[in-house]
C-alpha cells in the first residue's frame, strides 16, 4: 500500500469505512455539487472538500475519480433546479443505509459552510437532499445547528 493510500485508510470515517466504490463515489459528486452550488469556489471550500473526501474509503482510482467527478461538476454548475434535483435523487439511489444518509447529510452541511456562509443555493439543495435521504426536521435541524 502506497503512503497516501494508508493515511487516507487510516483517516476514514468508521460509519463509512466498508462502502462500495459506486457509494464512495456518489457522495463525492454530492460533495462536489455542494461545494459548486454557488457558482464559486473559495479555498476554504476547497480544503473542505478535500478533508470530507479523505474521510471516504481508499481504493485504487479514488483521488483521479475524485478530479474527474468535481471537474465535471465545476463545468456543468450552471445547470438548471431540474438537472441539480436529478443529481440528488441519483446520490440518494445509490445511497440506501440510513446511517450512510446520516453522515453523507452531514459532510453536506459541512461543505455548505465551508466558507461560513451558507448560500441559498446551497440551502436549497440540502433541502432537497434531507426530502431524497428521508430525513426528519429534527435531525436536519441538529445538524445545521452544530454549524451554526
Amino acid at each position: 500500500m502506497e503512503l497516501s493510500a494508508f493515511f487516507d485508510h487510516i483517516g476514514t470515517d468508521a460509519a463509512l469505512a466498508d462502502l462500495p466504490p459506486q457509494q464512495t463515489e456518489a457522495i463525492i459528486t454530492l460533495l462536489a455539487a455542494v461545494m459548486h452550488a454557488d457558482r464559486k469556489v473559495t479555498v476554504l471550500e476547497r480544503s473542505e472538500f478535500g478533508d470530507l473526501v479523505a474521510r471516504l474509503p481508499f481504493y485504487d482510482d479514488k483521488a483521479r475519480l475524485t478530479a474527474e467527478i468535481e471537474a465535471a461538476i465545476a463545468t456543468n454548475s450552471r445547470t438548471d433546479d431540474a438537472s441539480r434535483r436529478a443529481l440528488v435523487d441519483a446520490v440518494a439511489i445509490h445511497v440506501q443505509a440510513p446511517a450512510v444518509r446520516q453522515a453523507a447529510y452531514r459532510m453536506a452541511v459541512a461543505m455548505s459552510m465551508a466558507d461560513l456562509e451558507m448560500q441559498p443555493e446551497e440551502a436549497q439543495l440540502l433541502g432537497w437532499l434531507a426530502t431524497a435521504f428521508g430525513l426528519d426536521a429534527a435531525y436536519t435541524a441538529k445538524v445545521h445547528a452544530e454549524f451554526a
